[in-house]
């Protein structure tokens, strides 16, 4: 498809199996999902997008245990804008790998993963604000996990998150960017870093 628009739409108590997910996207050149509900899912993902320019609009996202992430974001160029995710389970929560992302409005609360509670990122690109993470967990950056990722932040909240590592932030390998009016407060870490863990692995 060239262009495709997914609204008002509901997907609730699916199950895939083997490598299938709820709403696959791929090598498309512009998508809208918008104001749509996943609840109750399992699966690799909910949403797995690669080569794509997309949009993720005012999407709800509860109590939902894909195997590897809620949602992939894989070589695309992505905006995030008025999503909630809330009582999920998985290894992550939005998964970017090699992307432009820009993301806003976005809530996560009371999730529990192993790769950042919000976001884990890998060799990309992302523009965060005007979002809210709280009483999330993983192991290793209980609201972001990020390696080799390009950040500019500002205007989060970050909230009661815990992690064996930094406890709101896990940022690694390479990561580097701008973090402005950014406020940690409450989070836990096991090891080191309750609110912040920045080195090299």
């Amino acid at each position: 498809y060239s262009y495709a628009v997914v609204k008002d739409s509901h997907f609730h108590n699916n199950t895939a199996y083997a490598v299938n997910t709820m709403l696959g996207i791929h090598s498309c050149t512009e998508v809208l999902v918008e104001t749509s509900s996943f609840q109750n899912n399992s699966g690799r993902a909910l949403i797995h997008v690669t080569n794509t320019t997309i949009t993720l609009s005012h999407l709800e996202i509860i109590n939902n245990q894909p195997r590897s992430a809620l949602i992939i974001l894989r070589d695309t160029n992505t905006t995030l804008l008025h999503n909630s995710i809330t009582n999920s389970t998985s290894v992550s929560n939005i998964q970017i790998q090699n992307s432009i992302c820009t993301i806003s409005e976005l809530s996560c609360i009371d999730n529990v993963m192993k790769l950042g509670g919000a976001i884990n990122c890998d060799k990309s690109s992302v523009h965060l604000a005007l979002s809210e993470m709280r009483g999330n967990q993983a192991n290793l950056g209980g609201s972001l996990y990020s390696e080799s990722c390009h950040w500019n932040v500002q205007d989060i909240l970050v909230s009661y998150c815990v992690a064996d590592i930094g406890g709101g932030f896990f940022l690694s390998n390479s990561t580097s960017g701008y973090f402005t009016n950014v406020t940690l407060t409450g989070n836990q870490a096991y090891e080191d870093g309750g609110g912040a863990y920045i080195g090299s692995g």
